[in-house]
């Protein structure tokens, strides 16, 4: 299943949660693998999804106030500042030689709900 109708359902059905890891493929080629794994076929409009942010807001929904967020990739971006979360700690996992470091960012929703204007 795709993670935007994933999230889309979790939003629908009222999923509230204290925790969410954000995990994306980090390169179309990732994306395409992922894809592949579960049978379906990658689209040109797929490739280009590289700034995740339909998923992040789909997530700000279901996480409480106070919750964490624990995003992975090539960058420190997470949930970030417009969405007003605060990082908690980066942690940086080395691969080894011809292998790019994974980024871990701990970030915390605010306490109070986003009010949309």
């Amino acid at each position: 299943m795709d993670v935007l109708e994933f999230l889309g359902e979790m939003v629908r059905f009222g999923v509230r949660a204290d925790v969410a890891i954000f995990d994306p493929p980090y390169s179309p080629r990732q994306i395409k693998e992922c894809y592949d794994s579960i049978g379906l076929k990658m689209k040109a409009q797929d490739a280009m999804r590289t700034n995740w942010q339909a998923e992040r807001n789909l997530i700000d929904k279901i996480l409480k106030p106070n919750g964490y967020c624990l995003s992975f990739g090539w960058n420190t971006n997470g949930m970030g500042r417009k969405r007003h979360y605060e990082i908690v700690e980066i942690l940086i996992v080395a691969h080894g030689m011809g292998h790019n470091d994974t980024l871990c960012t701990a970030e915390q929703k605010p306490p109070y709900e986003q009010i949309s204007l």
